[in-house]
């Protein structure tokens, strides 16, 4: 039996992949993709200067420096990573939920939600906590905390979720248990920064945060801006829409060449808008549906 390793398959397998994953960083919103550069970016400056930068330290949440006056540290901790290992599995899950969340939510109102209420507000309550006897506040740093949020978001609606198909947990405690497992399987994690993440994320979709959040109509008045033009026609960028009771509109045309019947969107006409359907409410829809005819209010 010949053990000899095709190469030309290797060779088209690996290219396979390349191109795939070009494929999907090309379809990533750009606030996910200015995140992901910028975690790739602080890991760059580590790797490349032997350790010696550790911006993790710089920039991480940690309790004395806040007291101290480095207050920048509440919004910077979310980008720096300790090692390889720690960016590249928290890229893996990060990426894929925040593209999900900003596609919904549309850029600009995604951009407010994740400074103010998904990083600064947990590392407040982080920092407040860690004046408490029995906790222990370490330092703080990656994404591994808007995870958790993001997590808790994506299992609004009660269904049976499935860990890593060997069983299913309802969605519901789904976030209590992955707690559990990471705290179970990696020592050194931040326990309590997770656990008030989580808690942040379920007293986000209960919206107990909708008074600190402009309506979209905000966001939709701010996309409108004549300064912000390039910003807003970029493909990568997603426009606000109402978040309850409208509906996608779409148009049918007729090819001409072959009597083809076709349906054109906004997002083919490169005009990417936020789901109508999904929203921070537990009852809202996962997936809109493509109704035909021009857009209104369910309630008009």
């Amino acid at each position: 039996m010949s053990s000899r390793l095709n190469l030309p398959a290797v060779r088209n397998t690996f290219n396979y992949g390349v191109e795939a994953l070009r494929n999907y960083m090309l379809t990533l919103p750009v606030l996910t993709l200015g995140i992901a550069v910028i975690c790739a970016s602080c890991y760059s400056i580590h790797a490349f200067t032997w350790g010696k930068l550790n911006l993790a330290t710089e920039l991480g949440l940690w309790a004395e420096g806040v007291k101290s006056g480095q207050v920048y540290r509440l919004i910077t901790y979310p980008f720096p990573h300790v090692g390889f290992l720690h960016i590249f599995f928290n890229m893996i899950a990060f990426i894929p939920l925040s593209a999900h969340f900003e596609l919904s939510m549309g850029t600009f109102r995604y951009l407010y939600i994740f400074f103010v209420v998904f990083t600064f507000l947990p590392a407040s309550i982080y920092i407040l906590s860690s004046l408490l006897p029995f906790i222990e506040a370490g330092l703080l740093a990656g994404t591994s905390t808007l995870i958790f949020i993001l997590v808790v978001w994506e299992c609004r609606v009660p269904r049976p979720l499935s860990f890593c198909g060997l069983f299913n947990i309802p969605s519901t405690v789904y976030p209590l248990f992955l707690l559990l497992i990471t705290s179970i399987l990696f020592s050194g994690v931040a326990f309590w920064g997770h656990f008030i993440a989580m808690a942040v994320g379920y007293a986000y979709i209960f919206n107990y945060f909708k008074i600190i959040i402009p309506a979209t109509g905000y966001f939709q008045r701010l996309e409108e801006r004549t300064f912000l033009t390039k910003v807003v026609n970029h493909p990568r960028f997603v426009r606000s829409v109402e978040q309850y009771g409208l509906l996608p509109t779409f148009q049918t045309e007729i090819d001409p060449s072959d009597g083809s019947i076709s349906t054109n969107s906004d997002s083919r006409r490169g005009i990417r808008t936020a789901s109508p359907i999904q929203s921070n409410n537990p009852s809202s829809n996962a997936s809109p549906n493509p109704f035909p005819g021009p857009g209104r209010s369910l309630d008009s």
